[in-house]
């Protein structure tokens, strides 16, 4: 449970030493991450992936709303004129429109008709998506809660019956043996408990990045 403790935390054991904490420091280290989490607010507003989805179907719209069914060609000349009576320039201008088949757009207008309907279908598929792995997200959370908690009762119960079987071991009323074996289940309980941290720490880490 401390290897994992340590990988948790990224920490490389032989560089730096962890001292094991009680219940009472555990229960502030989880208790300091989850202070700084609203669960209950959390979305997938600001999303990145979802934030690139829209950005995609926006774009598209965007290209289909300027794109005209035709786009006529426009050409502008110009002439310069002098008289040779009164040298004075003569300035003419002339505009005129063409079409061709070439102008017309509406393959260019199907074609983006497509491509944003088969956006506005990832879109959609991105937010369930991550909507999907947010709930799981938060429903791994609140399990890990729920047995961290539990862990944190079985290590209550495992000290107050180390203390009982230290006490009754100095009055001679419990063998060598039984200490022993009451001091695993309690080494045990430390272990489920670091376990039960990790696996807290995790999952409220993975809510809050």
């Amino acid at each position: 449970a401390e290897t994992t403790l340590y990988s948790t935390l990224n920490v490389d054991p032989e560089e730096y030493t962890i001292k094991a904490p009680d219940s009472t420091e555990l229960t502030e280290l989880v208790s300091g991450l989850k202070s700084k989490l609203d669960i209950e607010s959390l979305s997938i507003e600001d999303n990145y992936t979802v934030l690139q989805a829209q950005s995609t179907t926006e774009s598209i719209e965007l290209q289909l709303d300027s794109t005209w069914l035709f786009e006529p060609q426009l050409a502008v000349n110009s002439a310069l004129t002098i008289s040779p009576d009164d040298l004075q320039p003569d300035l003419s201008v002339t505009a005129s429109l063409s079409f061709g088949l070439d102008d017309w757009k509406a393959d260019d207008i199907n074609e983006l008709k497509a491509e944003l309907e088969i956006s506005e279908e990832s879109e959609r598929q991105t937010i369930s998506s991550e909507e999907l792995k947010l709930s799981q997200a938060i429903t791994a959370a609140e399990t890990a809660e729920i047995n961290y908690a539990a862990a944190t009762v079985e290590l209550e119960q495992a000290e107050e019956l180390l203390e009982e079987a230290e006490f009754l071991f100095e009055l001679g009323d419990y063998s060598e043996a039984e200490l022993e074996e009451t001091e695993l289940q309690y080494k045990q309980s430390l272990n489920n408990l670091f376990a039960a941290a990790s696996e807290h720490y995790s999952s409220l880490r993975t809510l809050s990045g």
